[in-house]
């Protein structure tokens, strides 16, 4: 028996190598083996580490936006893999202007619901103040994923390369809208621009017309129209057109089905805000007050109902106390344009015109072509003895509103301070060919000599 050798024996003598048979144990070992890592790796991928929802101070909301967040976000707890809940979760946060948190929970739809259009949209409209590049790539996205079944991404990126002057990138967008749309006025307005941009003055002119009709594009087209006729050397028209624009309250948004839905989520805040906004408009200050107060007794720091309450207090010209209704909305929302301007305002009626013209600083950063607060920081600086000053501003105003009588006779005034007599001439002829009966044309025209 010991001098047989097994045929394996014999072949590891021969060849000097192990036999490649393996004991059926050892066989079984390694199946096993990879079973539990395959297992493991498929329980990790299951149960790996996800994002957890934003947690927000939900105390100052009202019930029923509160109730809402609370369960969205249990929603997104039981169910961390769904874009749906996720993007639910951010509307919500939208609804309630907790922006960055809404913007996190778009990122984290987005990722897992990536054929949805809405979550780079909404991300792209929130981030077209403080990250317009980024805007512009959320919404390039989001135009290519709704493929045409709704045109608000497309236009939304057309007018954030508009505003950010890439106007041959904006074009094709334009005319696309245009092209299944003929009677798309807001793309008209944009296409305006474009070609306003370009000098193309007729153009222009012939791309705002059915603009000039529309409810909701009424306004922007007039001024946008003086605009035009001032740079095509028609001072007349301009004025003509830039009084049409001043009678005109503010233009509503152009419709957008998408923000729709997430407006739509605060529903009494909304239609409490716009009573309260009839209510000033009709100067019935104390039924305001009480709408606003009733706003505020919801959520003592509703950005809307703060924003209200300063305009309230300043339009009864108790302007320490809109400031402070104003500082408080800035510590939520520090980048807030409505609360940034107002409170300018608010500290120009208190005489703090250098605070004044910091804080209106602020708020042309975040929006470079707002004539008004342009306006109002040259009349800030020009009260601070910064002539200088007061006058790029006057001029940056005049540059958006080209028939705004007010900015003519200030800049002439703050001119003529500075010895510039014969520009404030040419400043104040233009005021007179706006108007030449209103009184501060004619107060210009005897100081300066003006016939």
């Amino acid at each position: 028996m010991k001098r047989q050798k097994s045929s394996a024996a014999k072949a590891h003598k021969l060849t000097g190598k192990k036999s490649s048979r393996r004991s059926p144990v050892r066989a079984l070992v390694g199946i096993l083996a990879v079973g539990i890592c395959l297992g493991f790796g498929i329980w990790m991928l299951k149960f790996r580490a996800q994002p957890t929802p934003p947690v927000v101070a939900l105390g100052l909301l009202d019930p029923a936006l509160r109730s809402l967040i609370e369960t969205s976000r249990v929603a997104v707890v039981r169910a961390p893999e769904s874009g749906a809940a996720w993007g639910r979760l951010g509307e919500t946060l939208q609804a309630a202007e907790f922006f960055p948190e809404a913007r996190l929970c778009y990122s984290n739809a987005a990722v897992r619901d990536p054929q949805n259009f809405r979550w780079p949209y909404l991300s792209g409209v929130l981030e077209q103040v403080g990250d317009p590049a980024l805007a512009v790539r959320h919404l390039t996205r989001a135009t290519e994923l709704a493929a045409g079944r709704t045109d608000s991404p497309r236009f939304q990126l057309a007018r954030t390369l508009v505003e950010q002057g890439q106007f041959d990138q904006a074009e094709p967008h334009l005319k696309l809208l245009l092209a299944s749309n003929p009677g798309h006025a807001a793309a008209r307005v944009e296409l305006g621009r474009v070609h306003l941009a370009r000098g193309a003055f007729k153009q222009a002119t012939l791309a705002l017309q059915p603009a000039l009709t529309n409810q909701y594009t009424m306004r922007s087209s007039l001024l946008l129209g003086a605009q035009i006729a001032q740079r095509n050397g028609q001072p007349e028209v301009a004025a003509q057109l830039a009084r049409r624009a001043s009678t005109m309250p503010r233009s509503f948004d152009w419709p957008d089905p998408v923000l729709h839905d997430v407006q739509a989520l605060r529903t009494d805040r909304a239609r409490l805000a716009e009573q309260a906004n009839r209510l000033l408009q009709q100067q019935k200050f104390p039924e305001a007050g009480a709408v606003v107060q009733k706003m505020l007794d919801a959520a003592p720091n509703d950005p809307e109902g703060l924003l209200l309450w300063g305009r309230l207090n300043y339009l009864q010209r108790r302007c320490p106390e809109a400031e402070t209704a104003y500082r408080q909305l800035l510590r939520f929302q520090p980048d807030s344009l409505n609360a940034l301007v107002q409170l300018g305002l608010a500290l120009m009626c208190q005489e703090q015109w250098t605070n004044a013209a910091v804080t209106l600083e602020r708020a042309l950063a975040l929006k470079p072509d707002f004539a008004q607060a342009h306006g109002n920081l040259g009349l800030a600086r020009s009260k601070s003895g910064d002539t200088a000053g007061a006058i790029r501003a006057f001029r940056d105003a005049l540059r958006n509103t080209p028939g705004d009588l007010a900015a003519h006779l200030n800049l002439a005034e703050e001119l003529a301070n500075a010895g510039l007599l014969e520009e404030a001439e040419q400043h104040v002829a233009h005021a007179a060919a706006l108007n030449p009966k209103d009184p501060r044309v004619i107060q210009a025209r005897t100081q300066l000599g003006v016939k």
